[in-house]
């Protein structure tokens, strides 16, 4: 239960440390059931609140995508997830990001960084766009 009191935990998660800590893998499941039961471990909570944290640190979602599969969260889930990040948000949330770190005029530079931070190839190539409007030929 300290596992839990620390931060939320997703269900592989918890099971894996669970594991590295020597408990035997009979236990460990009917703990996760309790635990599930109880509300107590809810892998969609844990994969909205893991969200907002990705999101206000100006992850991307494909960041957030591949951090949620990482962390043990099955695929039709994560999908439902991510509808709560749409392409506009990811999109005003790149543009902010570019202005921060001043990119808004090298579109290479500005790609790659947005690249590395996750963000998706729409939302990239509508921010690189938009400013190259903005600027005139």
């Amino acid at each position: 239960m300290r596992l839990l009191d620390l931060r939320a935990h997703s269900t592989l998660e918890l099971s894996q440390k669970l594991q590295n800590r020597g408990f035997p893998g009979e236990e460990i499941s009917e703990l996760l059931t309790s635990l599930a039961e109880q509300g107590l471990l809810d892998d969609e909570k844990y994969g909205i609140e893991r969200l907002r944290t990705l999101r206000s640190r100006k992850k991307g979602r494909r960041k957030v995508e591949y951090d949620l599969i990482s962390r043990g969260l099955k695929r039709d889930l994560v999908e439902r997830i991510l509808a709560r990040f749409s392409l506009d948000d990811e999109e005003e949330t790149a543009r902010r990001l570019l202005q921060e770190k001043g990119f808004l005029h090298d579109d290479s530079k500005g790609r790659r960084f947005l690249e590395l931070r996750g963000f998706s190839y729409d939302a990239i190539g509508r921010v690189v766009r938009d400013q190259s409007i903005d600027m005139g030929p």
